[in-house]
């Protein structure tokens, strides 16, 4: 019996992960003009092209040293996880407390899982709480998302010593266990910029190197998930 609960259990996993898929761009690396071989972040916007993760700014540009918004970023993350529904209320609605996300943007759900999940948390703006879906994510706020994808685990065995992230912050233990991974780096020695805006290429990196650390997916069925899916 518990053998053949496993075999449903893949089967459906599989099924929402091609369901996942079917609605993405066909978006190449080689189509991109801008993402040269050998660059730091190729085999990151390969990888991201490949598994509909994202796509360019357009058929000939994938435009890396542009900066990423909050949505984007959240929509990166929930696109790896394979577009876990979110939970809806009793009248089939999305479940979103931020006043500035409306149901019908490209990003709703990827935000609305992101909150049911406690990845975001958003903020409050003159008593509204917002999640400001169109500011630019810095490179704090992306390895604080990721982290908390992740369970929040403090389960690191170095601390990487930055001069710009003190022990009290919200981001730090993010950036002590990130860094411990070997998944994010500093900008210059010592010197991590967590306030810095996270581009295009810094976000789909981060987030490959993730994948590939087998953090959260090492128990799940497609491997290559890290995070636990709704």
């Amino acid at each position: 019996m518990k053998h053949f609960k496993r075999i449903i259990a893949a089967m459906l996993i599989v099924v929402l992960a091609l369901g996942c898929m079917s609605g993405a761009s066909a978006a190449s690396v080689t189509n991109f003009n801008d993402v040269k071989s050998g660059s730091w972040y190729y085999d990151a916007v390969r990888w991201a092209c490949r598994e509909d993760i994202t796509s360019g700014t357009s058929n000939t540009t994938f435009s890396p040293n542009r900066v990423c918004t909050r949505a984007q970023f959240l929509t990166f993350l929930w696109r790896d996880a394979c577009c876990p529904q979110p939970s809806k209320d009793s009248k089939g609605n999305l479940t979103i407390p931020f006043a500035d996300v409306n149901s019908a943007a490209y990003y709703a759900k990827a935000v609305a899982w992101a909150c049911q999940k406690g990845i975001c948390t958003g903020e409050y703006i003159n008593g509204v709480r917002c999640f400001c879906p169109n500011d630019t994510i810095s490179r704090a706020e992306v390895v604080t998302f990721l982290w908390r994808a992740l369970g929040s685990r403090v389960d690191y065995e170095t601390v990487k010593t930055y001069y710009d992230v003190p022990p009290s912050a919200y981001y730090s233990h993010a950036v002590f266990f990130l860094s411990d991974q070997k998944i994010i780096s500093g900008t210059a020695e010592g010197y991590f910029s967590p306030t810095k805006s996270c581009t295009r290429a810094e976000a789909v990196t981060f987030l490959y190197r993730t994948v590939n650390q087998h953090l959260g997916g090492k128990d799940s069925l497609l491997g290559y998930i890290p995070f636990r899916a709704a």
